[in-house]
């Protein structure tokens, strides 16, 4: 997204020089050139020789890396929104040539077509080589287009009436220019919509809801309100759509209150807070634009807002949070942001120390139980805590004509949240470039979890007789421990890789004897594993195993042939599993690292994809013998911390290695599905892996 908003704005300040420097025709010859240019880094592929970094940041790498790929033809593209919408004033075209802004609603409501079109048309339907060729083809149709647009208002005899050649626009710019401080207005209610939508997205797709393309939802919301704001015709009026997003505002700050956060119904309201609050923001820009003849200038600021929204979610939050702290700082601009509703605002003394002291008595009168009574939510029962919330919605409500008051109101909401709710012990939380983790001390069984976003990644007890028992997924009683049992029974683990270290619970598995390696890409994961504090597997169990830290797929690659008689694929992101880690060429790359007779393990538990017949199709394709294991515990343990259901998949090249396995009813053999893709480097089909 970061590049994206970075690349938007180059090609907004592109627009901007060229309209005030040069004139029509001469705007049409340069731009032709540059999308001419740009074609020759058509069609668009992954260039090979750029490795990501090992230090589990790849933030830069990753913009340097698009850059390379698709930066030009971007850049010449996002150029055109402004281009065509200066060019069309420059006809002066006999409907709208006053106004063109409505060609901007036009250009996001493309956005949209083509943010839902990928993921559910053309993703299912067509290899990445044939997206590239219909890109290219579809670039190709652009270029004429555009260059038909030009040659369009060149042609209109008033157009040309008006500018020559040699003359340049900055002639033709009459209106006042805008002032500072409007220019920084526009600035913030561009990024206070930007860093929402990021924050949003962040926050359902890791603390709520870890569903494949889940992000497509509020990145829809979010262009809406560019498609609705900019439109010809507005069917509702700001102050009503402020008095909308008063009450959203209000709930989602009080939904980081402990027993409120975690359901749909937050994910919806969240949802619905980013769409208002883009209205409100979008609206005032939209009533604020300038003249046509500074619409230029309008866009490099309302880029730049952007920009900046992806700056803060992208490189600043990650490295000075340990938790997704950006979205209640971004709900806190969000009511900053708002215009006033009703009576206009004063600058008295007395209003301005309301303002400050009486959202600190609100915020005083919040921490008065858990700090002075030391009751948390939990113990204030739901009629203490509806009281709480009527107290806060009450008194925010009354906040919301101010929006100052308001915004540090709902601080003070947010400050005192955590401050009441003491139902999760962490003991321990970091944040990475991959997402946020916590250590989590469960006092009932005496044990520490790992959670990253919400799914468990990572279980022990503390108590010395049982501490070096792998827990979860890894009980030695699940299919783990069955197929560890029968594999050595032909001495099949003397060289064993696996892929995700987690907590290094499956480092306790290794015997005298046998070299375990794991391949972990995130820096943050082996600290972890390596803090006797939080866990000791690796201590006691792991010592001497290698960790070595990047991408599966690019470590592995360096591995000689033939490396492992057991290698184990463990890798998640939450509740996700990488999609190149589970294609046919990645496969293939597990089973040259195996020796003849070798094992390959796959774990596949998660909640949104059947990846099962992907991996029998894959299988079925490479001749390879499979088996598949959907493990649920006859008992129920305490909160399935002890023993966990999972989902595993095991392929050889020989049968006999897994032989004893197809006697246990919990393993069935996998055959070709028809009705399932075969996933490859070049094509992948998400919506049709849903369960």
């Amino acid at each position: 997204m970061l590049f994206f908003q970075a690349a938007l704005l180059l090609g907004y300040c592109y627009a901007h020089l060229t309209t005030r420097l040069f004139g029509l025709k001469a705007q049409l010859s340069l731009h032709a050139s540059l999308m001419l240019g740009a074609a020759l880094f058509l069609p668009i592929a992954l260039q090979p020789g750029w490795p990501p970094p090992e230090d589990g940041m790849p933030t830069f790498w990753l913009i340097a890396y698009f850059g390379i790929c698709v930066g030009l033809p971007f850049f010449a593209i996002s150029a055109n929104a402004p281009l065509l919408q200066s060019w069309f004033v420059a006809a002066e075209t006999r409907s709208n040539n006053n106004d063109p802004y409505f060609l901007y609603s036009a250009s996001n409501a493309g956005s949209i077509l083509a943010l839902l079109s990928f993921p559910f048309l053309l993703e299912p339907t067509l290899r990445l080589s044939e997206q590239s060729t219909l890109w290219t083809v579809a670039y190709a149709l652009l270029l004429v287009g555009v260059l038909g647009c030009g040659y369009a208002a060149i042609r209109n005899k008033n157009a040309s009436s008006a500018q020559s050649d040699a003359s340049n626009l900055t002639d033709q710019v009459t209106s006042p220019a805008p002032t500072y401080g409007q220019r920084l207005k526009w600035i913030g209610y561009a990024f206070v919509p930007s860093t929402l939508l990021l924050s949003v997205t962040t926050y359902i797709t890791t603390d709520i809801a870890v569903a494949p393309l889940f992000w497509v939802i509020p990145l829809a919301l979010y262009l809406m309100t560019f498609v609705i704001s900019f439109a010809q015709r507005q069917y509702a009026s700001l102050d009503l759509i402020c008095r909308i997003q008063t009450p959203l505002l209000i709930l989602s700050a009080m939904s980081f209150i402990w027993g409120l956060k975690a359901s749909n119904v937050v994910v919806v309201l969240h949802l619905l807070t980013l769409f208002f609050t883009g209205l409100v923001c979008h609206g005032h820009l939209s009533r604020t634009r300038p003249e046509a003849d500074r619409l230029t200038e309008f866009y490099l600021w309302l880029s730049l807002g952007g920009v900046l929204g992806g700056i803060f979610n992208a490189v600043i939050a990650p490295v000075a949070f340990d938790a997704i702290l950006e979205f209640p700082i971004a709900i806190i601009l969000a009511c900053l942001a708002r215009p006033l509703v009703g009576s206009s605002e004063t600058m008295s003394a007395k209003r301005m120390l309301g303002d400050v002291f009486l959202p600190i008595f609100l915020f005083v009168a919040l921490i008065t139980p858990s700090a002075i009574l030391e009751l948390t939510t939990e113990e204030m029962g739901a009629y203490g805590l509806a009281i709480v919330c009527v107290v806060i919605a009450v008194t925010l409500l009354n906040f919301s004509s101010r929006p100052s008051r308001f915004a540090v109101g709902a601080a003070a909401v947010l400050v005192a949240a955590p401050n009441m709710d003491e139902a999760q012990n962490v003991v321990w939380q970091e944040r990475s470039f991959f997402g946020v983790y916590s250590v989590i001390h469960e006092p009932a069984p005496g044990a520490h979890i790992l959670k990253h976003g919400t799914t468990v990644h990572g279980v022990q007890f503390l108590n010395k007789e049982n501490e070096r028992l792998p827990l979860a997924y890894y009980h030695p009683d699940g299919p783990l421990g069955q197929v560890l049992d029968e594999i050595r029974k032909s001495g099949g683990t003397q060289n064993v890789g696996v892929v995700g270290l987690g907590v290094g619970a499956t480092a306790c598995y290794a015997r005298d004897g046998e070299n375990w390696r794991f391949y972990e890409i995130d820096p943050v994961v082996t600290a972890i594993a390596r803090n006797e504090n939080l866990f000791t597997f690796m201590s006691n169990c792991g010592a001497q195993s290698d960790v070595i830290i990047g991408d599966a797929r690019q470590t592995l690659a360096l591995a000689p042939p033939a490396s492992f008689d057991f290698l184990m694929i463990d890798a998640f992101s939450s509740d996700a599993i990488p999609v190149h880690l589970m294609t046919d060429e990645a496969i293939s790359l597990y089973m040259n690292r195996l020796k003849k007779n070798g094992t390959l393990l796959l774990h596949i538990s998660n909640r949104h994809l059947e990846l099962a017949p992907v991996l029998g199709n894959i299988a079925y394709r490479q001749g390879l013998y499979a088996l598949h294991s959907r493990f649920l515990p006859k008992e129920k343990t305490e909160n399935g911390f002890i023993l966990s259901a999972s989902e595993w998949v095991i392929m050889t090249k020989s049968e006999e290695a897994i032989r004893g396995l197809t006697e246990n009813e919990g393993w069935t053999k996998m055959t070709f599905d028809p009705n399932s893709a075969t996933w490859t480097d070049d094509y992948s089909d998400i919506i049709g892996a849903f369960k």
